[in-house]
């Protein structure tokens, strides 16, 4: 089955029931290496703070660097996202995984282009 989107997570995602569409990396085994934040080619969350805030000690691009804050939960916009961890914030968890498991069809099939329709005769 095609995988709309893509959760890292570690321990276990509270309340949440595992989907077909979403592919689910357990980064526990080290998965995570300082080029993740190039490697997302479908709508990535990742779970935890803590695991974000240590992405970005070992990551050498400093665009993303600077793009990651605690206030805003995209780190590029419809590809990759961060959510707080269980243990973090209870409520922030449940909330954001559904939210961007609701959300992941949009994020994949949205389109990459927007269209302005010129009128040349009313164009000024």
């Amino acid at each position: 089955m095609l995988k709309l989107g893509k959760i890292y997570y570690s321990g276990e995602l509270v309340n949440h029931i595992k989907l077909d569409y979403i592919e689910y990396v357990n980064h526990s085994s080290d998965v995570l290496t300082k080029d993740i934040f190039r490697e997302f080619d479908i709508p990535t969350l990742i779970v935890g703070w803590s695991v974000v805030k240590e992405m970005i000690a070992i990551s050498e691009d400093l665009d993303i660097k600077e793009n990651i804050t605690i206030l805003d939960k995209k780190i590029v916009s419809k590809s990759l996202y961060w959510e707080y961890n269980f243990n973090e914030n209870k409520h922030f968890h449940i909330s954001g995984i559904e939210n961007f498991v609701t959300a992941v069809p949009e994020y994949y099939f949205s389109s990459r282009y927007s269209y302005i329709n010129i009128d040349p005769v009313f164009f000024q």
